[in-house]
């Protein structure tokens, strides 16, 4: 499969995204663990 240039910094932003959203949930509940 081959994407155009636009379609992949799509992709790559999205999935840089997501990753970051599951960073933050990760630090959130390391972090109520903390406090709790």
């Amino acid at each position: 499969i081959f994407w155009n240039k636009q379609e992949m910094e799509l992709l790559r932003s999205s999935s840089v995204f997501h990753e970051s959203v599951q960073n933050r949930n990760c630090i959130k509940k390391e972090f109520l663990a903390l406090i709790s």
